[in-house]
């Protein structure tokens, strides 16, 4: 029998693609040229989306590798076929605000013994560490390398000191007035603290440098199939800014934002509409909409029974 939670979940999985579905046909509608659209579509083909999607499983699996780091350094490692298979599950959720739906792992790795209040923890560090990585990124399509490189150190020697500082917990004396949720999220914040040492910290950051700019080394594929070289570190810090809007806006997935924003900013730098709307929804395609499809493939493997692991502490 399947988890009401899961039934929940598959609901909200297949609302979010019929509303996806909605936006993009509402995105092509706005081409003022539906005709020149329909000539570039139909020179498209399955083997130009070899290389984005290449990119996009192996920024997967960098961000994978970050996340059993950070397991590890939380005092848990589970199997490695186990632990891939769980965390590929969140991507399903993927679209939700912040990615917040990704945290239905936690219910997984409690099965596995993992305490919630340590994935939880591993969430906050994995999310902070992408919102860090992806805006400093997107910072290199407006400032000069050497402002973006300080910005970054700097933010690795802040996080390094504050997790330092909440590691002495000087808070919990007086949390018990705290609202709930707050003292939840304060409690994950202190544990993420054991796992930002900053070694830990510099081997997250790298890992989510590489992750991040293989998408957009992906972005910039799609781009170059429409003829227009745009530059590959352009490309990335674009798709980078792109994201970012989205993940602002809170809408789920930022779906219709980010892709409105991608296409603005290719036109920007001298995209046709056309090509600059295309790029945009392709890129989304081996990007968002895969990471859903991979996602639910291992949800349905955890559906059927075959994920259950003990974890080594």
């Amino acid at each position: 029998m399947v988890n009401p939670k899961l039934n929940s979940a598959i609901r909200l999985i297949a609302l979010v693609v019929l509303l996806g579905v909605a936006v993009y046909i509402f995105i092509l509608g706005t081409s003022d040229d539906i005709n020149e659209l329909k000539q570039k579509i139909s020179r498209l083909s399955a083997g130009d989306l070899i290389v984005p999607i290449g990119f996009s499983l192996t920024s997967y699996f960098l961000r994978f590798l970050r996340w059993r780091l950070i397991l590890r350094r939380l005092g848990y490692s589970l199997p490695f076929k186990i632990d891939l298979i769980y965390y590929l599950s969140g991507f399903a959720l993927t679209m939700t605000p912040g990615k917040s739906g990704e945290t239905i792992r936690s219910a997984f790795l409690l099965q596995a013994q993992v305490p919630i209040r340590v994935s939880l923890s591993a969430f906050v560090i994995e999310r902070s560490f992408d919102l860090l990585i992806v805006g400093l990124l997107a910072i290199l399509l407006f400032a000069p390398v050497s402002v973006t490189l300080a910005l970054f150190i700097a933010a690795l020697v802040a996080i390094s000191l504050v997790s330092a500082r909440l590691a002495r917990e000087e808070w919990q004396g007086n949390s018990s007035r705290l609202p709930k949720i707050l003292r939840i999220f304060l409690d994950a914040i202190s544990r993420a603290s054991v796992a930002l040492k900053p070694q830990s910290t510099v081997i997250y950051a790298l890992l989510g440098c590489a992750a991040w700019a293989s998408q957009g080394i992906g972005f910039f594929a799609i781009v170059g199939l429409f003829s227009q070289d745009i530059g590959v570190f352009k490309a990335i810090s674009t798709y980078c800014a792109g994201l970012f809007i989205g993940a602002a806006s809170l809408i789920p997935g930022g779906i219709g934002v980010t892709e409105g924003s991608l296409s603005w900013l290719l036109q920007t730098q001298g995209l046709d509409q056309n090509s600059a709307i295309l790029s945009a929804l392709i890129s989304r395609g081996c990007t968002l909409w895969l990471a859903v499809a991979v996602g639910c493939t291992a949800l349905a493997a955890i559906i059927k029974g075959q994920t259950v692991a003990e974890p080594t502490t």
